[in-house]
């Protein structure tokens, strides 16, 4: 096993014993390997996000979504990262890719991360957030990819301060939706609603086609997240 990276197996979680990255480089499960993004995933990005469903259905995909695009995207997680390492706000972010046998083994298909506050701030909550490229809809990837970063953040001792894990999702998104609930999120307050306080972003911030949807909020505690890990 190579370094600064967490194994998801069907029964166990084997953490990085000396990593000093709030997360493993690299997380793996059964079918799926969850890895930094790189300067060369920008053009399978824009193949990738390149559609008006996909900025529909997210909160930060603009519509076209060109290479630019991706160039920026990898950019700024990198950056984001490096920030929560030391500490700062930021996000941390993993590119999904398949480690099946055969032709797609390998291939970028989506990306999984959290947005996370200061250490030091008054928040205790991170926001999850993901998405899959259309032509891998309904294969039960993000029912695998989001649970292995929920585990592996609920058991970092960098994020020991993180109480619940949030999330938002476009009403209309019902197979979201569902992936959360069947992870073991509970629906909260609409967005916009009061108590609705853990939205990582504002409805005029959003930079999709999401911003003409209703968002709904879904809450995880640190408590069931650890129960994630088998």
């Amino acid at each position: 096993m190579r370094r600064q990276e967490l194994v998801v197996g069907a029964r166990f979680v084997m953490p990085s014993p000396d990593s000093r990255a709030v997360l493993p480089a690299v997380l793996s499960t059964a079918r799926l390997r969850l890895r930094r993004f790189e300067p060369s995933d920008a053009q399978r990005l824009a193949e990738l996000l390149n559609d008006r469903d996909m900025s529909r259905y997210t909160a930060r995909v603009p519509f076209p979504y060109g290479m630019s695009d991706g160039e920026w995207f990898v950019g700024h997680v990198t950056e984001g990262e490096a920030a929560v390492d030391e500490g700062q706000a930021g996000e941390v972010v993993r590119a999904i890719c398949l480690q099946q046998a055969g032709a797609e083994c390998g291939q970028l298909v989506g990306a999984v991360g959290l947005v996370l506050p200061a250490a030091a701030a008054s928040s205790r909550s991170a926001t999850l957030g993901y998405w899959i490229g259309r032509d891998y809809w309904g294969r039960g990837i993000a029912s695998e990819a989001v649970p292995a970063m929920l585990s592996a953040a609920a058991t970092s001792p960098a994020l020991c301060w993180v109480d619940c894990f949030c999330a938002q999702v476009v009403a209309p998104n019902v197979a979201s939706c569902r992936v959360l609930l069947k992870i073991g999120f509970m629906q909260c307050a609409a967005f916009g609603d009061a108590g609705a306080g853990t939205a990582a972003v504002s409805k005029a911030e959003l930079q999709s086609d999401a911003a003409d949807e209703e968002i709904l909020g879904f809450e995880l505690s640190r408590k069931d997240a650890l129960a994630l890990v088998l």
